[in-house]
């Protein structure tokens, strides 16, 4: 033993754990909301885990906000160290999520109406309450305009759950209202017609269809409906009522109803009191106003239009043809005949019967004692119409004794109809 001495000098070094941890560690929340976690100052270093993946860090703050993604027991671990080898301090917070009430506000999300029309409400949770007016259950809704209607229901957790339902209104057809009508004339009709563009009409009459356009032409008495429908199947619909029938007026064309060449024109006619009348020519098929008379000197098909006090028609027509008071010239009172020494007739010298204007002629020469001396009768038809009828004063060949004959004349124009007449005829020797 040598009685030497040896010293050595180590030095130790103290490090504290950390002491931060979780403030509040019970948390009771709804799935809807978050929980904030704080750990407590006195740490260099902050990590915020799960229980269920320690290795997985959710944030490196000393505050975390935790949103739960689905209901139940959550723990939640704060691990605080400094920067000594020491480990770190870990602590933990218990969060109860709990789940939020099941709730539909309707069973379907939109609900499609009509103006004036109304809706029932059907929440799945009857317990729920609606928000517009404090009320449970099932509701009847009629809105103005498309409004969205909301519900909330809540559990035993204190939870709650809101859903809506848009109820949207669609506006109805735009149709104004339809008067009654009056009257219609017999064989007329009234056009009723309503706005166009809409998806479907429906006329009835008396529960009857009578079409299926956005105009009708009712032309019969009754109680008729149209229903018009847009787009979105709402419906507007509108009544009126055909109350009667008015007769037709009755007209005829009446007065001369011919034109001569001698200037006179025709003169039509027809009953006074109407409230129009419109004349229409041969050449004017449109018409033209006037009053209960027309003259004309044209040819051809004439007709007029009346229209009484109710609007309602008449037309009658008539053809104005060219025709004049039938004649017959050259028949002076007394008509001398000159015969000549040898007993023959100049032909100048005989008794001429000129006509016009006839249609038919019969001309009979009696002598003095009422037999026919003379006979003829022409149609218009025949080819020597036109040519006067001449009377050379013999019977038979032979010459007549002087003295007054009578002549009867039948003829027939297309003014007058047949008319006779009779004239006095001197025949005398001149020799």
């Amino acid at each position: 033993m040598t009685g030497c001495a040896t010293q050595d000098t180590v030095s130790l070094t103290f490090e504290r754990f950390s002491q931060a941890k979780v403030i509040e560690k019970n948390h009771e929340i709804c799935l809807d909301e978050s929980a904030n976690l704080r750990g407590r100052n006195g740490a260099r270093y902050y990590q915020w885990r799960t229980r269920t993946y320690p290795d997985s860090v959710l944030s490196t703050t000393r505050s975390y906000r935790f949103i739960p993604e689905f209901d139940g027991t959550f723990f939640i671990q704060l691990h605080t160290f400094n920067d000594s080898m020491c480990p770190p301090t870990i602590s933990e917070a218990k969060i109860i999520v709990h789940p939020l009430p099941p709730i539909r506000a309707h069973e379907t999300d939109t609900v499609q109406i009509c103006l004036g029309e109304t809706t029932i409400l059907k929440p799945s949770d009857t317990t729920a309450i609606w928000k517009h007016n404090n009320s449970a259950g099932f509701i009847s809704v009629s809105p103005k305009g498309s409004t969205l209607y909301e519900i909330t229901a809540t559990n035993q957790y204190g939870c709650q759950q809101t859903d809506g339902v848009f109820v949207n209104v669609n506006p109805n057809p735009q149709v104004p209202d339809l008067a009654d009508v009056e009257y219609i004339c017999t064989g007329d009709f009234r056009r009723i017609e309503v706005p166009e563009n809409y998806a479907r009409y429906l006329w009835t009459k008396d529960g009857t269809f009578q079409g299926d356009s956005a105009f009708l032409n009712v032309s019969d008495t009754g109680n008729y409906i149209v229903q018009v429908t847009n787009w979105a199947g709402c419906m507007t619909e509108r009544q009126f009522e055909v109350l009667e029938i008015k007769a037709n007026p009755t007209v005829e064309i009446t007065g001369d109803s011919t034109v001569c060449a001698d200037g006179l024109g025709a003169t039509l006619e027809t009953e006074v009191g109407f409230s129009f009348y419109r004349w229409g020519t041969p050449n004017d098929s449109l018409g033209i106003s006037g009053s209960n008379d027309f003259q004309t000197d044209e040819l051809g098909q004439f007709w007029v239009e009346v229209t009484d006090e109710f609007g309602c028609r008449a037309i009658d027509s008539i053809t104005v043809t060219d025709c004049c008071h039938g004649r017959v010239l050259g028949m002076p009172a007394q008509h001398p005949i000159a015969i000549s020494p040898s007993a023959l007739l100049l032909e100048n010298k005989s008794i001429p019967f000129d006509f016009e204007d006839v249609t038919e002629i019969h001309i009979i020469i009696f002598n003095r004692v009422g037999n026919p001396v003379f006979e003829e009768k022409r149609l218009r038809e025949n080819v020597n119409f036109a040519e006067p009828i001449r009377w050379d004063g013999t019977f038979k060949g032979k010459l007549q004794p002087q003295g007054v004959y009578h002549a009867t004349v039948h003829y027939t124009d297309c003014k007058n109809g047949q008319r006779t007449f009779v004239q006095s005829i001197m025949l005398m020797d001149v020799r």
